[in-house]
């Protein structure tokens, strides 16, 4: 593997920037980039941010030094490069259309919504995110899903502030109090400020969560409901699309219960992607905790991939055993490798 770095040309903060990337994996620029003393939070999708100060240090470390639309090819090759539709700022309007098309008169909730998903703090549990696993229930169910479904999909991570076991909780409830009888006219989301202290760098598994005490939501009821209220959606919706989103705490839902299996079989789709795409998918979690003590993360996420394993398996519906089971057992099989040395 060869990590190549551009000329300082791209501004920002007051000084210009040059693109670090690798030709082959992330992991191994990722290790690079710690080794130069450069924070995960200089990564962006499938390269580092090198303020010019540093190009020189990161020549001295062996970064090989191209003209930016070389650097621009090597990135294609290799198979990481982020395309530019794939890109949170670039999903907004598919999203936004997909809302419309599963939650028609509903505008100003899912604007709501969507403004929650578009946090900038959220690394992985962003647009990206809540898109696959919308194509995933789509995979999943023929096109056909129930409005429950999706509307799980949009509220499971709702809330994300970095506090296990919480944020499922405090989604749940903004689903109670947006879909619920009353009906709350959404404000803007609370601000992204994230929790420090008792954070737990644990993803997709069992009791994983992200939330801040106190539900974060922002939505008040005011006279005559707003744009964004429940006023035409089916009673009892509020208490089954907070009943789902639960079950994304443990992602252990009962047999029975179809849609619980699809939406947790969409949230864990991520697990049985390609080698690459798992690659990213990993990169993003550590940024998501990048205040989180290195061996603090590893033990942790680690100990959740490990319960992952003890599953019998980790789908549940057939199409999906079918298509990411095989996979994501060899990719979690391989961070754990990876987190454990072992």
């Amino acid at each position: 593997m060869t990590v190549y770095i551009d000329p300082p040309r791209w501004p920002a903060h007051g000084t210009v920037f040059s693109h670090l990337v690798s030709d082959e994996s992330l992991d191994e620029l990722h290790e690079f980039a710690s080794r130069l003393g450069v924070s995960v939070r200089a990564f962006d999708q499938d390269h580092y941010d090198i303020p010019a100060h540093r190009l020189a240090d990161a020549l001295a470390l062996g970064a090989v030094a191209v003209e930016g639309k070389d650097l621009a090819r090597i990135l294609i090759r290799s198979g990481l490069r982020v395309p530019a539709r794939r890109r949170p700022a670039k999903l907004a309007p598919a999203l936004t259309r997909r809302w419309e098309r599963h939650v028609p008169g509903h505008p100003g909730l899912g604007s709501h919504l969507l403004e929650r998903w578009l946090e900038p703090h959220r690394a992985y549990h962003g647009p990206a995110h809540l898109l696959k696993v919308l194509e995933a229930v789509d995979l999943l169910t023929d096109g056909r899903p129930s409005q429950e479904l999706v509307l799980a999909a949009w509220f499971h991570d709702a809330v994300h502030r970095g506090r296990a076991g919480e944020d499922e909780k405090d989604s749940a409830a903004l689903a109670r109090q947006l879909l619920g009888p009353d009906g709350c006219a959404p404000e803007s989301p609370p601000p992204a400020g994230r929790g420090g202290a008792g954070r737990s760098p644990v993803q997709e598994g069992s009791g994983e969560g992200h939330a801040a005490p106190g539900s974060g939501v922002r939505a008040a009821p005011r006279e005559g409901r707003g744009p964004g209220a429940a006023e035409s959606l089916p009673a009892g919706l509020a208490d089954r699309v907070a009943e789902l989103v639960m079950v994304t705490v443990a992602h252990r839902p009962d047999p029975t219960d179809r849609d619980a299996c699809l939406l947790v079989d969409a949230d864990l789709a991520v697990l049985g992607g390609t080698a690459e795409e798992y690659e990213r998918y990993r990169a993003d979690v550590r940024r998501e905790y990048a205040d989180v003590p290195e061996s603090q993360f590893r033990a942790a996420r680690a100990e959740v991939l490990q319960n992952l394993l003890s599953s019998p398996r980790l789908f549940h519906h057939a199409t999906a055993v079918a298509l990411w089971e095989t996979q994501a057992r060899r990719n979690v099989a391989r961070e754990i490798q990876l987190l454990t040395g072992q």
